[in-house]
């Protein structure tokens, strides 16, 4: 059985220079958004990420989201979403309760 890190893989070594995402009037390719979410993956394991740890991705919809998800998978953990508009207090618990190791948030 493969696994949603392993379809990623081999859509990117078949279609690198295909278009995956459509964002914000720009094209992104899988190759480019795997540069970022690898670097993403990279430093999320070097300050300590280890398999199986949870990445909060408290974003809009959105590249971010994107790269984010596909880093967390890279680096062998789980991408768990948070709805960005819901209250900051709903938010923390929601962050302590699934034990995250990282929170991905948009600057706003």
């Amino acid at each position: 059985m493969s696994t949603l890190c392993d379809l990623w893989r081999e859509t990117l070594r078949r279609f690198p220079g295909n278009v995956a995402l459509h964002h914000r009037d720009h094209d992104w390719t899988y190759a480019q958004i795997d540069d970022r979410a690898q670097r993403l993956a990279n430093w999320l394991v070097a300050h300590g990420f280890q398999p199986g740890d949870r990445v909060v991705l408290l974003v809009p919809n959105s590249l971010e989201y994107v790269v984010g998800y596909i880093a967390a998978l890279l680096a062998g953990g789980v991408a768990v979403g948070l709805n960005p508009e819901a209250m900051p207090r709903e938010q923390a618990h929601f962050i302590d309760h699934c034990a995250a190791h990282a929170v991905i948030a948009s600057p706003s």
